[in-house]
């Protein structure tokens, strides 16, 4: 007969599940161990090979940068760390060039930028000459146009009559007087007229003529300051690459010092330290739950045997015989409960009697041991004679009743048993136990006096439905 080990084995399953985490955790910190321990060899090739590239891109006369060592012993040594100063200082001069050259560039783009101010603000005084000359030509034109229009007026009314004197007006000597006037002006006015848009478009001329020149100037000196803002941009560009190629050999050569160290374990590498650290105390620790564990599993099979022991009592004791027993036994975390005669016995009889001395065993180990919380009652529902043999059946009732005399007294016996039968106790038990007259088809006939499994499904149903 098995059953699930539900006394002892809680504890050991957590502390199963914590090792095997503990581990697996070891297990990664070994592998990141690994790693760091080959960090070291990959950052020295990666920082060498970039330290040497940024070095040939500086000293292209030097022809043996690859095969030059990072540190040299000899008197005059030409290896990388003197290579590294070197270009250093080439980049820095490089870089001082490109700064003084710019400083003078920017000093050529803000004299052409004030040049270029300076044409703009002469094209102003040109603008007002043209806006006077053709004011001027206005105030000219203006008395030649009001003739003009004096003429046309004294044409448009020469046939009417005036409505004061009543007679024509071309025969008014006023109107007459004028018209002479006008007549004797009218040459005068049209060649004034002709000299006046010859001298403004001459006047004009040449003022469009000093603002082109200006302005072709100002075209030009804007073409000369955007050349210089592209030789800046470009300086620029140029500074900014060398101070990025001073940054990358600086950052290359401190980088490989710093992890051909660690690599020769010159100064410490804490990532790699810290790993260790963390492996270490991972490893105590499972040194703490294996032994705790081992503790914990000795405690098990010392539980084991006792009930293992509890359980072959109440065989020998059923069955009455030097040849047979009970094995108890832990496979995969479940108790398995066997009736012995030498080889392990099977039947019906021996399986129903194999869980009944089981249960019994598990009720007398939990008054012996602190481990066990089991409720201190037993009850077995109608274990049949047929399925034991009259014989069996009635030993089985003597064992189990035989129980609380181990305590004296029935009132200090720490546990209840009780057993429903079909079939009578021995003559000798009758009179001496508690008997109890069941029957199911009354609610006082049964145990309890009340129906547990109706008063269950009524009590969901409450809570289901209101």
């Amino acid at each position: 007969m098995r059953t699930v080990l539900g006394l002892f084995l809680p504890d050991e399953l957590k502390g199963e599940e914590r090792l095997a985490k503990l581990y697996r955790n070891k297990d990664k910190l070994t592998k990141e161990i690994e790693d760091k321990k080959r960090e070291p060899q990959f950052r020295v090739n990666l920082y060498d090979q970039q330290l040497r590239q940024s070095l040939k891109s500086i000293l292209s006369d030097e022809s043996d940068i690859d095969s030059r060592p990072f540190r040299s012993n000899e008197l005059f040594p030409g290896d990388l760390r003197g290579l590294t100063i070197k270009a250093r200082e080439m980049v820095e001069k490089s870089i001082e060039t490109c700064e003084q050259e710019l400083l003078s560039l920017q000093a050529q783009i803000d004299e052409l930028g004030a040049e270029i101010g300076r044409h703009e603000k002469s094209l102003d005084p040109l603008e007002a000459l043209l806006n006077l000359s053709g004011s001027a030509s206005q105030e000219i034109g203006a008395d030649i146009t009001k003739r003009l229009g004096q003429r046309k007026q004294i044409e448009e009314y020469k046939d009417r009559e005036c409505s004061i004197t009543g007679i024509l007006f071309r025969e008014c000597i006023h109107v007459q007087n004028r018209l002479n006037v006008l007549q004797i002006t009218e040459l005068q006015d049209a060649y004034a007229l002709n000299q006046q848009k010859v001298r403004r478009a001459e006047e004009r001329q040449k003022i469009e003529t000093k603002k082109s020149s200006i302005q072709k100037k100002i075209n030009q000196i804007k073409g000369e300051r955007q050349n210089a803002l592209e030789k800046r941009g470009t300086l620029m560009a140029q500074i900014h690459e060398q101070q990025e190629l001073r940054r990358a050999i600086d950052r290359s050569h401190d980088e490989l010092l710093v992890w051909k160290q660690r690599l020769d374990g010159l100064i410490p590498y804490e990532e790699l330290d810290q790993l260790r650290r963390k492996l270490d105390s991972t490893e105590k620790e499972i040194s703490r739950f294996e032994e705790e564990l081992a503790t914990l599993l000795q405690q098990h099979n010392e539980n084991r045997r006792r009930l293992a022991a509890i359980f072959s009592g109440a065989v020998r004791s059923v069955l009455s015989s030097e040849r047979y027993d009970g094995r108890v036994s832990l496979t995969n975390r479940e108790l398995a409960f066997h009736i012995t005669q030498g080889p392990t016995m099977s039947g019906e009889a021996v399986e129903t009697l194999s869980v009944l001395l089981a249960d019994v065993a598990a009720l007398i180990y939990n008054t012996v041991s602190d481990k066990a919380h089991l409720p201190g009652f037993l009850l077995h529902d109608s274990p049949r004679e047929a399925d034991l043999g009259i014989r069996i059946y009635r030993s089985f009732l003597r064992f189990s009743a035989s129980l609380q005399e181990h305590f004296e007294e029935a009132e200090r016996c720490p546990f209840q048993y009780f057993i429903t039968t079909t079939t009578a106790p021995p003559e000798e038990m009758r009179d001496k136990y508690v008997k109890l007259q069941l029957n199911a088809s009354d609610a006082d006939g049964l145990l309890l006096r009340r129906n547990i499994a109706a008063e269950a499904e009524s009590s969901i149903e409450r809570k289901l439905f209101g």
